[in-house]
């Protein structure tokens, strides 16, 4: 029978990224559930129908990969009824695994997860082509984690031993353009492979300013023009342009000098969107934030798109590829005061940024 993962687990772990691989590498068919529509014409059919839609999906010898962010207690029912199709539950975090049993403190009945670390030991990201390998080991070499019933005290140890490993995980503020710190209250330290690093605080109201009201203007397709723009917003517009262009609903980072502001896409348990960094009110610096599917650069580069020998340059290619916290960064000085960058995850597109020089795509 064709392979059938569920991959689930907290934010900013990779999840999409990898499922898209195994959809356009390995030929899987890749379910994204953080697609509310996606979620419900699934989710909502009868069990029987669903082994039937979940039989024809992988009739062809195709495997199934499904990707869905962490959720309540009563998500765990759903899994299991997944389970019950052949679907196999993988639990992705930073914690290694421990952050599972935290999660769903509150169930009933230990669930148990496969479970896959997408992080090396000093929190960058492992090449998408290694966690997927792992993903397709053969079940002996698989490691299992123990989601228990547990008490709230017990919770909230683990939940302290999380923080302080995600802390050290996505340290280096542009791992807030993959999505993890927009979405939590730790303070992370921007570092910079160029210019100024920034110093990010996803301040205490942030878990209000990401409810399901507020629904940015944002294009569900950003076209990245080079050295120009990005969704439509240029490198020195103002702010009134900013709020006119994407509207008036974001996440103003408080501690953040320079000011920058998130545009976040709901769910907020795993926020797809884009950010927007202003110096003296006009904007240096715009970005992705999450790997959000459909954009893609006036050349033809899309979030999602595996590339083939990425880290390969030819003489006559003038750009830098920086490591940041949890990706890698394309970055090639353009016209207009300008530097493009693309995002990667192993060789994976997950998205862009536009900078001015002195600015770090690494934010």
């Amino acid at each position: 029978m064709p392979l059938r993962l569920l991959l689930i687990g907290t934010p900013g772990t990779g999840k999409r990224a990898i499922g898209a691989y195994m959809e356009q590498v390995a030929g899987f068919v890749h379910l994204d559930f953080e697609n509310e529509a996606t979620r419900e014409q699934f989710l909502g059919s009868t069990t029987t129908a669903l082994r039937a839609w979940v039989g024809e999906l992988t009739a062809a010898g195709r495997g199934l990969v499904i990707t869905w962010g962490a959720g309540p207690v009563t998500q765990l029912g759903q899994i299991r009824r997944l389970r019950s199709l052949g679907i196999e539950p993988v639990w992705f975090d930073s914690d290694r695994g421990a952050a599972g049993p935290a999660h769903f403190a509150d169930a009933a009945r230990p669930t148990r997860f496969r479970f896959v670390d997408s992080f090396e030991p000093d929190g960058r990201f492992r090449p998408v082509e290694d966690v997927v390998a792992e993903l397709l080991e053969p079940l002996p070499s698989r490691r299992l984690v123990r989601v228990p019933s547990t008490s709230l005290s017990s919770a909230r140890i683990a939940a302290s031993r999380i923080g302080a490993d995600l802390r050290f995980r996505v340290a280096g503020g542009l791992a807030v353009m993959a999505g993890a710190a927009a979405a939590t209250a730790f303070v992370l330290t921007g570092v910079g492979g160029v210019g100024q690093p920034v110093r990010v605080a996803a301040a205490g109201h942030t878990a209000h300013a990401l409810s399901a009201t507020h629904v940015p203007a944002l294009p569900r397709q950003g076209i990245l023009v080079s050295g120009r723009s990005l969704a439509g917003v240029h490198l020195g517009d103002t702010m009134a342009t900013v709020k006119k262009l994407w509207g008036g609903h974001f996440t103003r980072c408080g501690g953040c000098k320079p000011a920058m502001w998130f545009y976040l896409y709901p769910p907020p348990s795993d926020p797809v969107g884009a950010g927007v960094q202003f110096s003296a009110g006009r904007v240096v610096a715009v970005f992705t934030l999450g790997g959000p599917l459909g954009w893609h650069s006036e050349s033809g580069i899309h979030v999602g798109q595996i590339l083939n020998n990425p880290f390969d340059a030819g003489p006559s290619d003038k750009s830098r590829w920086l490591s940041c916290a949890g990706y890698s960064a394309k970055s090639t000085r353009t016209a207009h005061n300008a530097v493009t960058s693309i995002l990667t995850q192993g060789s994976a597109v997950y998205g862009f940024a536009l900078t001015r020089p002195s600015i770090s795509p690494c934010v």
